[in-house]
């Protein structure tokens, strides 16, 4: 699935990271302006094409597989709906999951039902455009900056380049994007396709459709297909991935540049020490990497990116459970409808089931009560 595109990013940072090119220019101490040239770079391979292609057509495959596995299950019970249609007409109208009252039968006690308050339905709107704010500063600032060291470094800045470079989601796809058009290589185009995808509209849309669950009206066949839409879309967001990757990124890339020279420097050491060192021109940072080395860290981006996964997560989870209770009570209340009470009703009619204050509600149910942004009710089942 989608995890397997860690390495997928991974090799894009890898690319990117070590792609380094200094000349000596036009120096005017030095003898020629072409005295040295180093160049340094990553090629990728058909192997990793093949990967990639792979990983998407897994994820197609999954695609396929959940539609069609809701589509049966649609259409069996299609024909329980077409026989008791007249019946149940409300199966064709279009309810918000915002206006609907949901009913619960908890393990042990009488049933009850919630509703989403004014201050729920506000929350919602809230921490959807936070999240969406959120996204787009996890795309355009830093998430994390490379840094050559050693004589690399020193070489860099006679060049008048700083040695420095950050990266934000943005900068990356924006990076291999140019790469991919100036080498003309087909594979690198697919790469930038399936990252633009996956990281960029993949999770605007399923932040976009998080906020239509809510509040967009939906038949039970209509809430059937968005359901299984949605399980589609989100198997291709990527977010959590690029996290992980950029983690996976500052842990390995330092050791990975390590072992590229080795020990193959070991015979400039003392000239470093002894004389670059003193003048001032390399730091005690670059006498340990000698001749090349990479530091990777974490930019302030991260934190946005790492918020906004949770945040995205944590709403999305809550809302989809929600709209599952949603089909599942209009699909399941065919012949009966439940009937709510209340805090104002009237005590004291037969039909109550219990006292307010006496319901087993959930502890999910019972903390979200708490915070204002549900309203539990008395519910019984009567017929239309």
């Amino acid at each position: 699935g989608k995890w397997s595109m860690i390495e997928i990013f991974f090799v894009i940072f890898l690319r990117l990271t070590f792609e380094l090119s200094v000349g000596s220019g036009d120096n005017s101490f030095l003898p020629s302006g072409d005295l040295y040239f180093i160049e340094l770079l990553i090629t990728p391979q058909i192997g990793l094409y093949t990967f990639a292609l792979a990983v998407v057509l897994s994820i197609v495959l999954s695609n396929i597989l959940v539609w069609y596995h809701e589509e049966i299950i649609r259409i069996n019970e299609q024909q329980i709906v077409d026989m008791i249609k007249n019946k149940n007409p409300d199966m064709y109208v279009k309810h918000k999951m915002s206006e609907w009252e949901f009913s619960v039968t908890p393990a042990a006690g009488p049933k009850y039902g919630y509703s989403l308050t004014p201050r729920g339905i506000l929350t919602v709107k809230v921490c959807t455009g936070v999240i969406f704010l959120f996204t787009i500063f996890a795309f355009s600032m830093p998430v994390v900056h490379v840094e050559y060291v050693g004589l690399a470094a020193l070489l860099l800045r006679l060049e008048g380049t700083d040695p420095l470079t950050k990266y934000s989601i943005v900068s990356l796809a924006n990076n291999v994007i140019v790469e991919a058009f100036e080498e003309a290589d087909v594979g690198a185009l697919f790469l930038t396709l399936v990252i633009v995808f996956a990281t960029v509209l993949v999770p605007l849309a399923v932040l976009a459709q998080t906020y239509a669950m809510v509040f967009r009206g939906h038949s039970v066949n209509g809430a059937r297909r968005f359901k299984t839409f949605r399980v589609i879309t989100r198997a291709w967001t990527s977010l959590e991935v690029v996290a992980l990757a950029v983690a996976v990124a500052v842990i390995e890339v330092p050791v990975i540049a390590s072992y590229i020279v080795s020990d193959s420097c070991d015979f400039i050491e003392a000239f470093m020490q002894d004389t670059l060192f003193n003048l001032g021109l390399v730091t005690e940072e670059d006498l340990r990497a000698v001749c090349f080395g990479v530091n990777v860290d974490f930019e302030y981006g991260i934190y946005f990116l790492v918020i906004c996964v949770l945040f995205t997560t944590a709403l999305g989870v809550t809302v989809t459970r929600m709209f599952s209770s949603f089909i599942k009570q209009r699909r399941s209340d065919i012949n009966s409808k439940p009937v709510f009470y209340r805090e104002a009703d009237t005590p004291g009619a037969s039909h109550y089931t219990a006292p307010l204050e006496k319901l087993q509600v959930s502890s999910t149910h019972s903390t979200f009560k708490r915070l204002g942004l549900i309203k539990v009710f008395r519910v019984v089942d009567e017929s239309y």
